[in-house]
């Protein structure tokens, strides 16, 4: 038996001793304070992912912590005056805002009513010569080139924005003004407070109100913007709200024309009458100018007009210049060679030739209208502008009387003039129109006597024989 030396009976203890030292102690379990049902709840829902930190929730069971108020440190009078000065400042930015945008709007109005006009000086050229299909299609491609529509489109979706941002904001500086500036009288008499306030907001409304009234297309975006304009919760008591009435009287004005402001013209809502609606909007309407419409057949319905079929919304003073487009005759539209331009690039877009459309810009509108009476068609119309430089349409409209009477004393339909024109050709049929036209201008008021004058050689005087014989053998061979 061998007895280990005390010296490694101690190595073999401290050997031991080192190995327990080393082995990791089991950790202590942690005392985890039981959430409250709520955090409970949400930390089921939010599965094992719940952002609330148990510690810093009550326990189950514990009473709830009693609210308190925050003490709110009292504000000195010159804190309380300041409230009453920076209300001023935001009645004067609002102020500037709406006047700087309603000066847009109304200059961008301008614009659309100047562009109408001249498309209405267009349509009634154009009446007897275009079908109303062709004349509105024209009406739509013209208001798509111009730009002023769409200017005066985004000028009053700006205007109509930044009234329903700030009315609600000007109605409170309003009251702040009356509560907390020291001389609010003062400020209404030196800086005329709230009738400058109303004023812009009128201007406002008149402006936006003629722009709905010219739109030809209407605004879907314009009328939910007016719809939402609210003059907000005044904070104050009922007395100091009573004196900013004046801004909150205006919302029903702009609410009533969000009802219009989604459909061309403005007439999609319940309307007063045109004339009355005219009259209030463009300012400058007498029953006189009404009268002349009704004369130069413009109608005026719902608050716009309609020439040749097609609605514009040119003011009423247009009334005196449609009269004079067929009084006027030709002279005026030759001299004016800007418009001959644009009107025959616009109708050669439609698919009309681009000669027949000159001969047609050039051309008296008075004479088609002659022709129209008569019973010509604006399709017949066009067809005698493919004559060469048509006689019959460029020149005074008695010819095209005299011509049109000529036909009917020949007992020819107007689809058989036409087409007698047309068998003769582009190198007669301008001056065998002349012919017959001079023949019943001369008292040949019948069949037989026009064929007794055209059978005379050289009985027509002006007239060359080439067309003498060419259009006696056409009409002989329609007995």
């Amino acid at each position: 038996m061998t007895v280990k030396s005390t010296t490694e009976t101690r190595s073999t203890t401290a050997s031991t001793t080192t190995r327990r030292a080393e082995t990791p102690r089991a950790p202590e379990p942690v005392k985890t304070t039981p959430l409250d049902r709520r955090a409970q709840r949400n930390l089921q829902n939010l599965r094992g992912t719940s952002s609330f930190s148990s510690p810093s929730l009550q326990p189950v069971g514990a009473t709830p912590a009693k609210f308190t108020t925050p003490v709110v440190a009292a504000k000195s009078p010159a804190e309380v005056e300041q409230r009453g000065f920076d209300a001023i400042k935001t009645i004067q930015d609002v102020q500037l805002g709406v006047l700087t945008r309603t000066e847009a709007l109304a200059a961008a109005n301008e614009k659309v009513k100047a562009s109408e006009t001249t498309l209405a000086e267009h349509l009634k050229h154009l009446e007897h010569a275009l079908s109303t299909e062709e004349l509105q299609a024209y009406a739509d491609d013209f208001r798509a080139d111009e730009p002023a529509y769409a200017e005066a489109t985004a000028a009053a979706q700006e205007l109509a924005s930044y009234v329903a941002d700030n009315t609600g904001r000007l109605a409170q500086a309003e009251a702040d003004v009356r509560a907390y500036h020291p001389q609010p009288e003062a400020y209404e008499t030196v800086m005329q407070g709230a009738p400058l306030t109303r004023r812009a907001l009128e201007d406002a409304a008149l402006a936006l109100e003629e722009h709905v009234a010219l739109s030809p297309t209407g605004s879907p975006e314009l009328k939910e913007t007016l719809s939402g304009i609210s003059a907000g919760t005044v904070s104050m008591g009922a007395a100091v709200a009573e004196q900013v009435a004046g801004v909150a009287e205006l919302i029903p004005r702009f609410k009533s024309l969000a009802e219009r402001a989604g459909g061309a013209f403005g007439v999609v809502g319940g309307l007063v009458d045109g004339k009355t609606f005219l009259d209030r909007v463009l300012k400058d309407g007498q029953p006189e100018d009404y009268a002349g419409l009704a004369a130069s057949g413009v109608l005026v319905t719902q608050g716009v007009m309609k020439v040749a079929g097609v609605a514009v919304s040119a003011p009423v003073s247009l009334a005196a210049g449609a009269v004079s487009l067929v009084a006027s005759g030709v002279g005026a539209w030759r001299d004016n060679e800007a418009r001959v331009a644009d009107m025959s690039a616009r109708l050669a877009e439609l698919g009309i030739d681009s000669a027949v459309a000159e001969t047609i810009s050039r051309g008296n509108p008075a004479s088609f209208g002659e022709l129209a009476k008569a019973g010509f068609s604006p399709e017949q119309v066009q067809r005698l502008a493919t004559l060469g430089e048509s006689w019959l349409l460029s020149t005074h409209e008695s010819d095209a009387t005299y011509f049109a009477r000529a036909t009917a004393s020949l007992g020819l339909t107007p689809e058989e003039s036409v087409r007698l024109l047309e068998r003769l050709g582009p190198d007669l049929a301008s001056s065998a129109g002349h012919t017959l036209a001079a023949l019943d201008a001369g008292g040949a008021k019948s069949r037989e006597a026009i064929l007794s004058m055209l059978a005379i050689p050289n009985g027509v005087f002006g007239v060359s024989e080439d067309t003498r014989v060419a259009l006696l053998r056409e009409l002989e061979a329609l007995r």
